[in-house]
């Protein structure tokens, strides 16, 4: 789960440069993001997401471009073999089933959830904080923010992101509560590439 988020994340940004000049050329237009609640990227935005603190959490989206040719993946681990936009979504979806609730990390490509492909099982929620800078002209972060303490202002300026995990520990018993919790947390922090120890207008 972690491995896949790393991969997607790292690459929210990237562009072929001898295809397209900033980030405005690369994606001109603003994008609405079924999977997100219809959140939306606005022209030359790579990231963004919707955030709350309960199961299932929030939903990540990280947008990128591939040529075709140059072997990047989605969040599915598809390639493609024509110049492609991926709106990389994550997002957890849950069933339930003679009362147990099953929570399942899943992710689209395209930010639909018609496209969405199940990832990993036991991921009950996910917590994403964007690091960014709040002084002109860095980089370097200095403050995470969840989706919903976002400006419009901050999103072209995320260098990373934070994720939490929250995974359903199968050695878990109400008898035996003090010898195993109930939950497993896993925390990365993940840079995007395109960001890291740039300054920030030369963006």
């Amino acid at each position: 789960a972690m491995s896949m988020l790393n991969d997607v994340i790292q690459n929210a940004g990237y562009f072929d440069a001898n295809t397209y000049q900033t980030a405005q050329t690369a994606w001109p237009a603003a994008v609405t993001v079924a999977a997100a609640s219809n959140a939306s990227l606005a022209a030359g935005q790579a990231v963004t997401g919707t955030h709350t603190s309960t199961s299932p959490g929030d939903v990540l989206v990280a947008r990128y471009s591939t040529t075709g040719t140059d072997g990047i993946i989605n969040c599915i681990g598809a390639t493609a073999t024509a110049p492609t936009n991926w709106t990389n979504t994550f997002y957890i979806t849950s069933s339930t089933t003679s009362g147990v609730t099953t929570y399942t990390l899943n992710c689209t490509p395209d930010g639909t959830t018609a496209s969405g492909v199940a990832l990993v099982v036991g991921v009950q929620n996910l917590q994403a904080w964007y690091g960014i800078s709040t002084q002109t002209g860095v980089s370097n972060v200095d403050t995470y923010k969840t989706a919903s303490q976002m400006a419009t202002a901050d999103w072209p300026n995320v260098t990373s992101v934070r994720v939490t995990l929250t995974f359903v520990n199968p050695m878990y018993s109400a008898a035996t509560s003090a010898q195993s919790p109930q939950y497993v947390y896993f925390t990365r922090v993940i840079a995007l590439q395109g960001r890291t120890g740039v300054v920030a207008t030369a963006l």
